[in-house]
């Protein structure tokens, strides 16, 4: 049987409406009515075209595809292997997602379906802050891969605090409001952040590496931060051109996702101090390795020096010094005893006759006179003294001949 294109063309029955454009004002607008019939048959016709029914080159083949069911009640269907680092609990993880509700309707996806631009959501595995189906699908996912996963509600949104939650109003009510039920999602790990620093025992990771990789977090979470900053900042000016024109619905609708992401910059900065508090203590351990294999290297030196030196090689040694000590002593002993002739000396008559020696010099010194201390020098006067008269005078010639002459009368 044959369907005729014709009787698809859309019966529409066109009508003008106004709508309020973002400065407050009214622009006119058509609008279409479309049948069910017609719009059923267009989906009937797009889906059977051979190019909407191809599959993505990387997907599986649908009949590969099976369900696995996790221990907490979550069916997940891996449609594309990752390439990259496996996530792990405890890590900071980058990702895209597609929530639908159980019936198919779309509530919420982190890429534009028209712009094709990405939003990820960056958040820890930990349990605490995203729901805790979301966070059993990505633990075991490798960076690149993409899974298919339904969540029921025990362990979806139990609470209104869990993430990933949409940001604009509508998308975030419509995902509360349907909580209550089973959401699929589809997930694509773009990035594991922040691995174990403390994994299995084979694992041994560079300490370098893993602060490279704390670094280039911390950049990117500073660069995202500035991004909602400047978010912020263009919500707040719609906020006041909205309110210029009296348009407070719209000026209370900004203020709020001023709101939304201001609570997003507060978790981006206690992720930033939770990067750098990993940092320290990074570096902190590093210092203490790097100190215990200092002491570790010496502590192989001491050995291998005590293994040379050993200690009874040592006592060996010492009585060795001591015995050639003693020996030498001797042998200086021996040198310095007298030999020959000096052996018959008496050594008591060799002292005796030091006494005697010294006696004899000490009462030669008393025997003499004492001498008397030169006189100081007289000045006297320049003028000459008289002299005497010629026949006065004697010499020493005769003054001897005189003591002769008296000598031989007696």
């Amino acid at each position: 049987m044959m369907m005729s294109f014709t009787s698809l063309t859309p019966r529409c029955d066109a009508r003008t409406i106004w709508v309020k454009n973002s400065y407050g004002g009214l622009i006119p607008q058509t609008s279409y009515r479309i049948s069910r019939r017609t719009f059923v048959g267009i989906g009937v016709l797009v889906y059977a075209n051979p190019a909407f029914s191809l599959p993505p080159k990387d997907a599986k083949d649908s009949e590969t595809i099976r369900y696995r069911k996790l221990d907490g009640g979550v069916k997940i269907q891996d449609i594309i292997e990752g390439e990259g680092p496996e996530a792990h609990e405890g890590d900071l993880v980058e990702f895209n997602y597609v929530c639908r509700r159980s019936n198919g309707y779309f509530v919420h996806s982190t890429v534009d379906q028209f712009s094709g631009e990405s939003r990820p959501v960056v958040l820890p595995l930990d349990g605490k802050q995203i729901i805790q189906g979301l966070k059993d699908v990505i633990v075991g996912m490798k960076v690149g891969g993409k899974r298919r996963a339904l969540i029921p509600p025990d362990v979806g949104y139990v609470n209104e605090n869990l993430k990933p939650i949409p940001d604009e109003f509508g998308p975030r009510r419509s995902l509360l409001s349907h909580a209550n039920e089973p959401l699929v999602f589809e997930v694509q790990l773009l990035k594991t952040m922040l691995g174990r620093l403390f994994g299995k025992p084979n694992e041994q990771p560079d300490a370098l590496a893993t602060l490279d990789k704390l670094n280039e977090t911390l950049e990117m979470l500073e660069k995202k931060e500035k991004v909602l900053l400047k978010k912020m900042a263009t919500e707040v000016e719609k906020a006041r051109q909205f309110a210029k024109v009296k348009n407070k619905r719209a000026a209370i609708q900004c203020l709020k996702r001023k709101r939304l992401y201001e609570q997003e910059v507060e978790q981006l900065g206690n992720f930033q101090l939770r990067i750098h508090d990993q940092m320290i203590m990074l570096e902190g351990a590093k210092a203490t390795t790097e100190t215990v294999d200092a002491m570790r290297v010496g502590t192989a030196a001491m050995k291998a020096m005590q293994k040379e030196t050993n200690i009874d090689d040592v006592d060996k040694t010492m009585n060795e010094i001591n015995e050639q000590t003693e020996n030498m002593k001797q042998i200086q002993e021996a040198l310095s005893a007298p030999v020959g002739p000096a052996t018959d000396f008496d050594e008591d008559e060799l002292e005796a006759e030091l006494e005697e020696l010294e006696g004899a010099e000490l009462e030669e010194q008393l025997l003499q006179p004492a001498t008397t201390a030169p006189l100081p020098p007289v000045h006297v006067p320049a003028t000459p003294f008289p002299t005497r008269p010629a026949d006065q005078k004697n010499t020493t010639e005769e003054d001897e001949l005189a003591t002769l002459q008296a000598e031989m009368a007696m």
